[in-house]
């Protein structure tokens, strides 16, 4: 759960608003209570932005939201809180016994968040601190820089935690060493968001010598929060898929991801393909001649193996192109049936088809031996259908010449 960007927006301007006003007001006219009340009223407003912020984000379903990634090691934070000096020369001889306000900043890193060790932290911070009014009616101030460690165990959505930091402070023209400690308890109100009470202390360090005051303590109580990234996967958007059996016809809303289907099957090939996938297989027998060619089929009847008419002119054809092939030529012959039959009666009738059509070429003058018959009754088909007239180019004879490579005969083209 974060903060949206319209609601960080607004609280933003009125938080920073309504903080600078007050203390404006607080510092013209001296009064060391409206100081504290321009830091009070600041932590108010965070805690209503914060808690607005969480009861918006109890609003969004839970489904739309992805579980939260590993938190970034870098954090920010910032704390408000109101006090007094708890010195005696502070007090007594400057007069900064009226309280005041203190302001912190502070950035955060885990330098063993690799190890899996997510409560030891480094801080660089820095700090205002203002008080009075003093003597001669002055307001003290106090600014200080300083490096420390926290450490800050996680214990479900509550994080106690204890922090020290030295560095140095200005006040006014000097600049001395200061020292800050700070005990607290952080409450989860998001994942990236924390807020809870703190109780600080401020030591600075005065230089011994003749007109020096003691080192000046303060002590002070307020509220603190942490803002910590953390990176929140893509939402994955719901889709609607209808869903049609033989049954019924049901919609299904899931994650676009978890929709997966079974990829679209291959297109059948089509008829020309089919085609030419078998005259390839016709060309590319078992045997790998160098040189193929294949001769216009023979067609017959259906159910018979007799040459027709149109047959015996296509043989004549066939047999001129068998006498100007080279003698060392191979003539394959090859019978098919339709599938109108059993396999076994069609295998008969395919090789009965390739018989009559090698005995007319032997009985024209092509020697038997160069010759091969072969049957593959219905498993070659051309072409698909029911009718006799569609099943007409399934029945029929393939011749192919079989020649080898003869370079001499290319280069003399």
């Amino acid at each position: 759960m974060a903060l949206s960007a319209s609601t960080s927006v607004v609280a933003a301007r009125s938080t920073l608003g309504a903080f600078a006003a007050v203390l404006r007001d607080g510092l013209a006219q001296a009064r060391p209570r409206r100081i504290v009340r321009s830091f009070a009223s600041l932590f108010v407003l965070v805690l209503a932005v914060a808690a607005r912020a969480h009861a918006q984000d109890d609003t969004t379903p839970p489904a739309a939201t992805p579980p939260p990634g590993h938190p970034s090691p870098w954090a920010f934070g910032m704390s408000g809180a109101g006090g007094a000096m708890v010195t005696d020369d502070q007090r007594d001889m400057l007069s900064f016994g009226g309280g005041g306000g203190l302001l912190h900043v502070a950035l955060w890193a885990r330098p063993f968040d690799d190890l899996g060790v997510d409560w030891i932290e480094t801080e660089v911070g820095a700090g205002m601190l203002v008080v009075g009014p003093g003597e001669r009616g002055q307001v003290g101030g106090v600014l200080d820089f300083g490096l420390g460690l926290r450490i800050a165990p996680r214990i479900d959505d509550i994080r106690p935690y204890a922090s020290v930091a030295f560095g140095l402070a200005l006040t006014g023209s000097l600049t001395r060493p200061v020292g800050t400690g700070a005990i607290g308890v952080a409450f989860q109100l998001s994942d990236e968001l924390a807020l809870g009470p703190e109780l600080g202390v401020q030591h600075v360090i005065q230089w011994d010598g003749p007109g020096q005051t003691s080192d000046a303590v303060f002590l002070s109580f307020g509220a603190a929060f942490t803002y910590r990234p953390v990176p929140h996967p893509p939402v994955v958007p719901e889709v609607e898929v209808l869903v049609v059996t033989e049954e019924r016809v049901t919609t299904v809303r899931a994650p676009a991801e978890e929709l997966a289907f079974e990829p679209a099957p291959p297109p059948e090939p089509t008829r020309m393909e089919e085609l030419s996938f078998l005259m390839t297989d016709a060309v590319c027998g078992e045997r790998e001649p160098e040189t193929l060619t294949l001769l216009p089929p023979v067609l017959f009847d259906h159910d018979h193996a007799e040459l027709t008419a149109a047959g015996e002119v296509a043989m004549h054809d066939v047999l001129a192109r068998v006498l100007e092939a080279p003698e060392s030529a191979h003539i394959v012959v090859e019978g098919h049936a339709d599938a109108t039959g059993t396999s076994d009666y069609n295998d008969a009738l395919a090789s009965a088809r390739a018989s009559a059509v090698a005995e007319w070429l032997i009985t024209r003058g092509v020697p038997r031996e160069r010759l091969e018959q072969t049957s593959h009754g219905d498993r070659q088909p051309l072409v698909d259908g029911e009718s006799d007239q569609a099943l007409a180019p399934n029945r029929r004879v393939t011749i192919r010449i079989e020649s080898p490579h003869d370079p001499d005969a290319e280069q003399s083209r």
